[in-house]
């Protein structure tokens, strides 16, 4: 039987790209589950869950409202915080929304879920709230160096995390993610935006083109999230999770024309951060490896799925 048969999981942020699969795992495991989601900003959309409209609770809710939250997690188990404010271009040009949103919102969900005796919150954290980080690969124990609006409410919402363990006895857990790429992503990032433009045969545009991160494929972050959230002797814990490989965004590029064969070319922007230590966000996994996680889908075959989505899609979802 599976260990989440039953289960009664709130998911914000559940009709987006990360929340969206994730919300049709717990039903596939036989969870009892309820979205939570504004539907503002282009970040999540119910076409994104038809497949299992039927079987999901669907609240549409903003995490600034928290008399909202608090309705939403009644009753509910485990949380799974994934609503947040991510673009970093909109974050930066507005500090103030990226705050209420990613910082007050989550400051919301762990204090309902605290009111409403929750049993487990867990966190979506992210990759940049490391920064320049001093070494490579990036180790849970280094400190966050957070140097932009985005990264700092994120780094400044896994406190809040640390404090709500530490200081109330809620048990949260937060993961920390690389790259992640797949099924209904915002076209605008990186992996959609050379898929897209490569099979129209259009040059794809690579900025600098030296700067690596851990990419991987959506399905292996929920099996972390599965695996997070359903140890037992793992509260309050912070762990990362990425691809095993360090990839630049060149050999992206050239990985993605090669599958699509495509005559893209690759045009080369100069790019004036391409040489500093920021431009490499790398994750030491070896934490999460200790628990029994193991990448089950390969980046060449998540980059192949990926693929054959957008091909097959009328229209491009985020």
């Amino acid at each position: 039987m599976s260990l989440w048969k039953g289960k009664k999981v709130l998911i914000t942020g559940g009709t987006g790209f990360i929340g969206s699969h994730l919300t049709k795992r717990l039903v596939a495991e036989g969870s009892e589950v309820t979205v939570y989601c504004s539907l503002q900003l282009g970040y999540g959309h119910l076409r994104n869950l038809k497949e299992v409209s039927s079987q999901i609770k669907f609240i549409r809710g903003d995490v600034r409202d928290f008399t909202s939250i608090m309705k939403a997690v009644k009753d509910r188990e485990i949380v799974f915080h994934l609503a947040a404010l991510s673009h970093l271009p909109v974050c930066q040009d507005n500090p103030l929304q990226a705050f209420e949103v990613n910082y007050g919102g989550t400051l919301n969900v762990l204090e309902a879920s605290r009111v409403g005796n929750v049993e487990q919150v867990v966190f979506a954290g992210t990759d940049h709230i490391y920064g320049k980080a001093a070494h490579i690969p990036i180790s849970e124990t280094q400190l966050y160096n957070a140097d932009d609006a985005y990264a700092l409410s994120k780094a400044e919402s896994i406190r809040l995390c640390k404090l709500y363990q530490k200081s109330y006895g809620l048990d949260t857990r937060v993961l920390v993610s690389g790259n992640v790429f797949g099924e209904f992503q915002d076209p605008s990032k990186v992996v959609p935006a050379f898929i897209k433009r490569a099979l129209k045969d259009e040059p794809l545009y690579i900025k600098g083109g030296k700067q690596t991160r851990d990419f991987y494929y959506v399905g292996n972050l929920i099996d972390a999230y599965l695996l997070i959230a359903g140890n037992h002797s793992s509260p309050g814990i912070v762990l990362n999770v990425g691809g095993d490989d360090e990839l630049s965004i060149r050999e992206l590029a050239k990985k993605v024309v090669e599958l699509t064969r495509s005559h893209s070319e690759l045009k080369i922007i100069d790019y004036r951060y391409d040489d500093a230590p920021a431009t490499r966000l790398f994750l030491d996994k070896s934490k999460i490896k200790q628990l029994g996680y193991k990448t089950r889908i390969g980046f060449n075959e998540g980059l192949k799925r990926t693929l054959e989505w957008y091909k097959n899609e009328d229209s491009i979802v985020s």
